[in-house]
Formats: structure tokens, sequence, C-alpha cells
């Protein structure tokens, strides 16, 4: 889940305001893959899942280890995720092997404290609420789903239950990147079925569906595919249309004058658009509003080493996890 600038107070007043960071990255454009892996306990009873405390040990013994800090945390502690360097189209087998090399050493690590990674790209013993009783001590996830609002409970169990690949790509302009956005939403049901590495079981419960496909249903108007993917006549009227989805998409949290995290209440909410009227229509939360939105192929932010977004990316995300997946998918 991108993490966001909580401290980039300027003003957004109009799409103009951010449309150049959609422009692409020209002859510089890259790929990268991400990969969520989940970890349990395979010497105990009940395969207890990794704890908050593991979690941290893991992370920190796999980032010294190979560097960088490769090992990102997820909302729930019984997962980690590994992110690859990225490099141009032509450099794919370095970033493969570089992928390989990282969840490797993080695969290492956890087994060092008794620790194995799942068979599938879930746990298929686990219901959604067993994984949200054990929440990383971020801020934002605990605004999230510290508890789940009742009305959030759907969402909450997708990021509970589902683990996935994402391939990112930093399109080269913006009719390249929904040129391949368009190819990739047709092509999603053959991904999903064709890249799936779950179990006969979700939740506990026998389940012969694609548990990611099942639990997406609950994204709503945040995930699924966008009516302005196929309308758009241009790359510039996509962006535009993405821009004025981000403006309007409703939100159950926002940053407050000093940064802090603001959740609203069951059943209220507040859309970017909505947050002019407080004076809170800043860059933070117009990016937190896009980094909430979870499509099959998504728009995510490119960030410098200070936080602050320099452009973008779009991202699949409809790819399971195990042996071959995310080197398939990059592929």
């Amino acid at each position: 889940m991108s993490e966001v600038n909580a401290s980039d107070t300027r003003p957004i007043t109009s799409i103009e305001d951010v449309y150049d960071t959609y422009l692409g990255a020209g002859d510089n454009a890259k790929a990268g893959v991400e990969v969520e892996l989940a970890f349990f306990d395979p010497e105990s009873a009940d395969l207890n899942t990794m704890t908050v405390c593991q979690n941290k040990v893991v992370k920190n013994a796999a980032n010294t280890a190979c560097g960088n800090n490769f090992i990102r945390n997820e909302p729930t502690s019984e997962m980690l995720e590994v992110g690859s360097i990225a490099s141009k189209p032509e450099q794919l087998g370095k970033v493969l092997k570089d992928t390989q090399k990282r969840i490797e050493c993080l695969t290492q690590k956890a087994a060092d404290i008794g620790l194995k990674r799942s068979y599938f790209q879930h746990l298929p013993d686990n219901t959604a609420k067993q994984p949200l009783a054990n929440l990383m001590d971020v801020d934002r996830y605990q605004a999230f789903f510290g508890p789940p609002r009742d009305d959030m409970q759907g969402v909450a169990a997708y990021f509970s239950v589902c683990k996935s690949n994402q391939v990112s790509v930093s399109h080269k302009n913006a009719d390249h990147m929904l040129e391949n956005i368009r190819r990739l939403y047709v092509l999603s049901p053959f991904l999903f079925t064709v890249l799936d590495n779950s179990a006969p079981f979700n939740e506990g419960q026998a389940f012969t569906g694609n548990p990611g496909m099942h639990h997406r249903a609950s994204l709503g108007g945040r995930g699924g595919v966008p009516p302005y993917v196929f309308s758009a006549k241009s790359g510039e009227e996509y962006i535009k249309n993405h821009i004025d989805h981000v403006m309007n998409n409703p939100l159950f949290v926002y940053y407050n004058e000093q940064g802090k995290l603001i959740r609203i209440p069951s059943g209220e909410w507040l859309s970017f658009n909505d947050l002019r009227e407080k004076g809170l229509n800043t860059a933070t939360n117009y990016f937190f509003s896009e980094s909430i939105l979870w499509p099959d192929v998504k728009i995510a932010a490119l960030k410098d080493p200070k936080g602050e977004v320099i452009n973008h990316r779009y991202e699949a995300r409809m790819i399971g996890v195990g042996m071959h997946q995310h080197q398939t998918a990059a592929i």
C-alpha cells in the first residue's frame, strides 16, 4: 500500500496543478515488481501466522542482509512485501534476478526464526478477522483498520485475505499509458486465471473461485475497471478523467493541518473536493486520495528521495503469488 508524504501542504486547486506528474518518463521508462508474501509457523498447532514482533525481526534482518530497505510492511503482520529494482525493458533479466534474490533473502530470514512462506498466495485457513487482529503499528494502517469502520468491513477483508504481485511500468507518455492499461484490462480475466495460486479453500471454507476476484468486488468504485478507461479518446483525456476520479473519491480518513490522520465516522465520507471548504485541498490529501483507489490496474505515484511526487506509473494488480508468477507477469 503506497505511502504518502504527510507534510506536502501545497494547495491543489485544479487539474493543471497535478497534470504534469502524469506525463511519463519518455525514453527513460522503467519497470519493476512487488511481491507480497505471507508467513506462518509450521510447528504451531493452529499454524499461527507471523506476529507483529516477528514481522519486525524478519524485516530488519532481511533489510540489513541485502540492503536498500527493499522489504516493506503491509497493513497486517503476517505479510511482508518485496520491492525490486526498476530498470528499462531491455534489462528485465536484471530485474527478475534481483527480485528472486530478495525473495530468497526474506524467506531465509523468516526461516531463521522458524517461519515458513505460505504455499499459496493467501493463508487459506485464516478468516479476515485473524490477520486484522494483528495490525502493524503504523498510523495509516491503524486509522484504516483499527478496527475497520462498519461500512469498510469488505475492504478490510480484501487487504487481510488477498496477497498479490504488482508489476509497475513508468510509461513513456500519456497515450502509451492508456494503450497498455487498456490491454491489461482486456487480458485481466486471463491473467487472473493463469497466474492464480490459491488453494481450493478461502477463509477456512471450501472455495472453488479466485479469492482475489471475489474480495475485489467489495471495493466498488475504488476497484474494478473505471468507465473512462474505454471511453477516453486520448491519453490526455484519460489522465484528466483519472484526476477528476481522485478528486471525487470518497475518503474515510484525511490529513489535517498538522499532517495528522483524521478518521471519519462510519457512514460519513468526504472527498478531496469536499476538503476545499476546510482549506485542506493539499497535495498530501490529493495523493492520499489517489493511493486509496485500487482498480485492477492502478495509477500510482513515483516519488523522489524526499517523498515528493515527481511522476506516475501504472501497476498491474491481478497477479497471484507463487513460484513463477512474479517472473511470468513481469515478462
